[in-house]
């Protein structure tokens, strides 16, 4: 019957039953204790708030009456007088203190009817006891009128004391009769709520064994089945099945299991599929390992061959690389030197010319002095005529100017050849210069030169530099292929012994998968029995 109800739906049902199983009791004790609280307000309020003030009344007016009654015998005697004045202030203050009282308590309202009459009581023969009796003591003592007090005073104090004593009695009474009246209630109510208690208790006893019942067949009868189901999947056997559910949380969990276990069924056989996959890889594996094994064996020899050459490659690189720089310093070294030359070739080049403009002003100096040989001639010749005219007398002077002439003549056959010599000179100048000039152009053209093979060499020189630098890293690139190529052999080695110990996992592995059964040949297939078809 309880079979369908979901877990949710029981569990508000439970909770629903408690809540008005509690709320109702709950209920009920609160209306217990409040009627018991009405009750014990209503004593308290007789005994406590009207009954005290009433005996505080009495109490304090026989104080009062007895004080008089000291003052009294201390009048009559005529001793110790001066102890009638505090006396007195004793007497006033039991008289205010009672009458405060009196105050407080017709200031409480009274409960019942019966109890206002006696409170009307009390107030009527306080005034009196007051009035008639107390007062007048105290004004006839105060007059030390001791006859009044004793013929008068005291009578009416015994009259006036026993009203009010008896209406104090007659409500002490009323207020004990109330006592008894509301503790017979509360025992008569005592004894009902025990019984209706008692009921409770049985009818949440019942309730109690319904909810087990259905938790029984809703919660714990399902989870019996599923701790059958799991045990049996525990023992290896994953051809078992749970019936159908009903459509609750714990037939959803059940009809969870069974899916898991379905699934579960289909991981076990593709482990052992792949368990048989993997042993067959293995082998695979190994057989490829030995192969790249050997291979890797071999590329470590043609990398080791390869480092030897690379080696003495670089060594002829680093060889060249001297060899070049040599022959650039050589050249740097050549250039330095032509260029000196050059400049030398300009600064002679510069003399010569300078020789050529010494030797033009010679010339025109030459010139010069064949002009006056010329015109010393003339002179000569003129000086001749002059002393042919004259004769005798000028034969001396015409030997002087033959003479004359003669040097004159001498001179300028000289200066021709000195111009002649000088004109050779500066052909030859003429000729110095141009070869010097051819001599500069060339040396120039060295020089160009030298510096273009320079600047070649440097070329060179810088590649052979970065030749060298290539080779180096080519050679590190090798030595780093020779580290991988021992690395690659050791991770083959290593790759080999874990192929050979998955090969024994994966054995290891379909060995355990045997465990599992998946098959009703395997395990001869069972179904679990529904608990909660027996228990509903």
């Amino acid at each position: 019957m309880f079979r369908n109800i979901k877990i949710k739906s029981s569990l508000y049902i439970a909770i629903g039953i408690f809540s008005l199983i509690i709320i109702a009791i709950s209920s009920f004790s609160l209306f217990s204790i409040h009627k018991g609280n009405e009750s014990l307000l209503k004593v308290d309020m007789i005994e406590g708030d009207q009954i005290i003030p009433i005996y505080s009344i009495y109490t304090d007016l026989l104080s009062a009456r007895i004080v008089g009654q000291n003052i009294a015998l201390i009048i009559e005697s005529k001793q110790n007088m001066e102890k009638v004045g505090p006396m007195f202030d004793k007497l006033d203050s039991y008289v205010a203190s009672a009458q405060s009282s009196m105050n407080s308590l017709r200031a409480i309202k009274p409960l019942t009817e019966q109890g206002k009459a006696i409170r009307g009581e009390i107030d009527k023969n306080y005034d009196t006891y007051l009035a008639e009796a107390i007062k007048p003591m105290s004004a006839a003592l105060l007059k030390n009128n001791i006859d009044l007090y004793y013929d008068h005073i005291i009578p009416n104090l015994s009259v006036r004391g026993e009203n009010f004593r008896q209406s104090v009695m007659a409500f002490s009474q009323f207020a004990s009769n109330i006592g008894n009246s509301e503790i017979a209630s509360a025992n008569n109510a005592y004894s009902k709520y025990l019984i209706i208690i008692a009921i409770s208790i049985l009818i949440s006893a019942v309730v109690v064994i319904a909810l087990y019942k259905l938790i029984r067949v809703v919660i714990l009868a399902p989870i019996d089945v599923a701790k059958s189901f799991v045990s049996v999947i525990e023992n290896g056997d994953l051809s078992v099945k749970i019936p159908p559910q009903p459509t609750t949380e714990m037939g959803e969990l059940l009809t969870s299991l069974n899916n898991m276990k379905d699934s579960l069924h289909g991981i076990v056989s593709n482990v052992r599929d792949a368990a048989t996959t993997i042993a067959t890889g293995t082998q695979q594996i190994s057989a490829g390992n030995h192969d790249f094994s050997a291979r890797t064996e071999e590329q470590a020899a043609s990398i080791e061959q390869t480092a030897a050459s690379m080696e003495e490659l670089t060594a002829s690189v680093k060889e060249n690389a001297q060899n070049t720089q040599s022959v650039r310093d050589m050249t740097t070294t050549m250039a330095s030197l032509t260029n000196k030359n050059s400049e030398n070739v300009k600064n002679i080049i510069n003399r010569i010319s300078a020789i050529a403009e010494s030797s033009g002003k010679i010339n025109n100096i030459i010139g010069l002095m064949d002009s006056i040989a010329f015109q010393t001639n003339i002179l000569a010749l003129n000086a001749a005529v002059e002393a042919a005219r004259a004769g005798e007398a000028g034969k001396g002077f015409a030997v002087v100017a033959t003479e004359v002439r003669n040097l004159a003549q001498r001179s300028a056959n000289s200066a021709k050849e000195i111009k002649g010599l000088i004109e050779e000179t500066e052909h030859e100048v003429r000729r110095g210069t141009e070869v010097a000039a051819s001599s500069g152009t060339d040396m120039e053209l060295l020089f160009n030169e030298v510096n273009k093979v320079n600047d070649l060499i440097a070329e060179i020189s810088l590649a052979s530099t970065e030749q060298n630098k290539g080779i180096e890293q080519v050679n590190v690139a090798i030595v780093q292929l020779e580290q991988v190529a021992q690395q690659n052999a050791t991770l083959v080695e290593e790759a080999s012994s874990a192929t050979q110990s998955l090969s024994e996992q994966a054995a290891l592995l379909d060995n355990e998968m045997q465990f599992f059964k998946t098959s009703a040949a395997q395990a001869q297939g069972r179904q679990i029995a529904d608990n909660s078809q027996a228990a509903g």
